[in-house]
């Protein structure tokens, strides 16, 4: 009986030591990701959040700022923020070295938490963060697999509340270096007012809060490595050559939409930008896109009509000159089954037709 005892006994520990494993939570790969250790000195940047650091003056906050009288003052969590300005013309980049290089074809999940100021008299549509070998250089063109981005064609600004920037993607390998800000090429044209009626002479500047940034190996509780979200498709849309008839719709193929909403995600840029060239080489085509959702999306027409516009603001932002025309044809014209999940991702879509050549 003892030795049936001792035996269990040993399954038992063998079994909790694995069991302890599987749920063990993945590592955060960013170091002092909420700030809370800081020098002894009293230094008014993130620089003094070691080991953070900055391209232009990222400010740092040890304790809530004493003007700041918003329900939602302070940090998120703990005591310490940091906090980054955008002007006309001026931006601000704190980055900081992982603690180890991600490793390739493993799924890693970003997350990081802003609050736009109580004095801002401008939002911004995004904000997010480049994971790369190297800290990100302004004016740097971007690879948008190793970019997460949060975009609001209205503002990210949610009354002054914190607001999650967030996503997963698949290392290439050897990113060792995460650097937060916007990445537009300027940042004015990114700029909402918030207040459409403040007076002009007052320089426009948007300031966000920035707390508890984090990068894990994206594994959940079972250890089960997270798959990449989104479905890519072949893309020979734009192939240097290839002719694109009028009069024919043709679908945007990788321009993703989340089930209900009709921001795109930043994903949807790659193939938002080959677009861009080719309306650059065809400046004398009018084009109108057509929004569409899936048939479980309430208030389908009117999302959809919203997609297709969020499209054509992100086209005029990067100033093309073709006359663009948009309109939301709902849940209409499906191109693929809505009983199935990959069938309704298809559905939720936009798509382009040449009007006039």
């Amino acid at each position: 009986m003892f030795w049936v005892k001792y035996i269990c006994a040993l399954m038992l520990v063998a079994f909790s030591k694995e069991y302890v494993i599987a749920q063990k939570v993945p590592q955060n790969l960013v170091p002092n990701g909420s700030f809370e250790t800081s020098r002894k000195k009293n230094n008014n940047l993130i620089t003094n959040a070691i080991p953070w650091k900055n391209f232009n003056s990222v400010d740092y906050y040890k304790e809530p700022f004493k003007n700041d009288t918003s329900r939602f003052k302070g940090a998120r969590t703990g005591n310490a923020y940091g906090g980054l300005r955008f002007q006309k013309g001026y931006k601000e980049f704190p980055y900081v070295k992982l603690l180890q290089p991600l490793k390739a074809g493993v799924s890693y999940k970003f997350e990081a938490y802003v609050r736009l100021s109580y004095w801002s008299n401008v939002s911004l549509k995004s904000l997010g963060v480049f994971i790369g070998q190297n800290p990100y250089k302004i004016g740097e063109k971007l690879d948008s697999t190793n970019t997460i981005i949060l975009y609001n064609k209205k503002g990210l600004s949610d009354k002054g509340a914190w607001i999650r920037i967030g996503g997963t993607f698949v290392a290439k390998g050897k990113e060792k270096v995460i650097t937060i800000g916007n990445y537009s090429e300027k940042v004015k044209k990114e700029f909402v007012k918030l207040n459409p009626y403040k007076i002009e002479f007052i320089k426009s500047e948007a300031y966000y809060f920035l707390d508890d940034v984090s990068l894990k190996e994206g594994v959940d509780p079972t250890g089960n490595v997270i798959q990449e979200p989104l479905v890519y498709y072949e893309d020979t849309i734009f192939k240097r050559g290839k002719k694109i008839e009028a009069a024919q719709p043709v679908l945007l193929n990788n321009v993703f939409f989340e089930p209900g909403r009709s921001e795109f995600s930043y994903e949807s840029l790659t193939q938002l930008d080959k677009f861009i060239t080719y309306l650059e080489d065809h400046p004398e085509s009018e084009i109108e896109i057509s929004g569409y959702t899936d048939n479980k999306v309430r208030k389908a027409k009117k999302i959809s009509r919203a997609r297709a516009e969020a499209v054509c603001e992100y086209l005029v932002s990067k100033d093309v000159l073709n006359k663009l025309y948009f309109k939301g044809l709902g849940s209409t014209m499906p191109i693929a089954s809505n009983d199935t999940e990959e069938g309704r991702a298809r559905n939720n879509r936009v798509e382009f037709t040449i009007i006039k050549e």
